[in-house]
């Protein structure tokens, strides 16, 4: 769901939203003769069941690398994204 502007500050963001954009530049390694263990439709289900679990888990060693670290913390701040589409809920038509 996108948010709008009537969303608090902040709220859905992410460590890799980032002027200029985060790339993954992987041509050197291409270069050094790496190979892709399976393309993004092959492996991104796995890691999308991982997060899914991870965040259910309600335990943020389990998504963060350092899970009390300042930085992190806002950024994966799923009861307060819950709380404000729960209280949007009867605003959202499907």
């Amino acid at each position: 769901m996108l948010l709008d502007s009537t969303a608090p500050a902040c709220l859905g963001d992410h460590p890799w939203n980032t002027m200029p954009p985060f790339v993954l530049d992987t041509s050197a390694a291409q270069r050094l003769g790496f190979v892709h263990v399976g393309d993004y439709a092959a492996t991104v289900a796995a890691e999308v069941d991982w997060l899914v679990a991870a965040a259910r888990s309600g335990d943020p060693a389990a998504i963060l690398p350092r899970p009390h670290d300042p930085f992190f913390l806002p950024f994966f701040d799923y009861a307060r994204e819950d709380a404000w589409l729960a209280g949007r809920a009867q605003d959202i038509r499907i």
